[in-house]
């Protein structure tokens, strides 16, 4: 069985078709762009990935270490959570503010915040990404690498 996220990387191949390898540069990470970029195809790869785990003895990638969350309700399954990569999609639907200024301060936890929009998250330019598919794989194009803005 293989760590679907370590060391600052998501990489999970879904039913050997769909290959997300995600490098993140840093603690908050927010992947912004239109419809169709496959922003939230991530969401149903880990949730598919989560319940094949749970009814199945051999198990290639483990998900334990990501928590998908698409709603406001789902926000309290963070409580608790050390050392994880959090995904949030459609987060410019239903972040508030108090949501939005506890992803700043847990430093306890790695975040990738998906929209169509940005957020303030209070993140430098060098954190925007967009997913681009690149040899057959989904990775992280980031929009801006500015030096001393980290």
């Amino acid at each position: 069985m293989v760590s679907a996220y370590s060391a600052n990387v998501l990489d999970i191949v879904f039913q050997n078709r769909i290959h997300f390898h995600l490098e993140l540069r840093g603690r908050i990470t927010q992947v912004y762009g239109e419809s169709a970029t496959g922003k939230s195809l991530l969401g149903y790869v880990i949730r598919a990935t989560e319940k094949y785990n749970r009814g199945n003895p051999d198990v290639e990638y483990d998900v334990s270490k990501v928590l998908y969350i698409d709603s406001l309700e789902e926000m309290n399954k963070i409580k608790n959570r050390s050392g994880d990569l959090i995904i949030i999609d459609r987060g410019d639907a239903f972040l508030t503010d108090d949501q939005v200024n506890m992803i700043r301060e847990d430093k306890n936890n790695t975040y990738l915040v998906i929209s169509r929009r940005i957020i303030d998250l209070g993140i430098s330019p060098n954190y925007y990404a967009e997913f681009v598919e690149c040899d057959g794989r989904v990775e992280l194009r980031y929009k801006y690498s500015v030096e001393g803005w980290n």
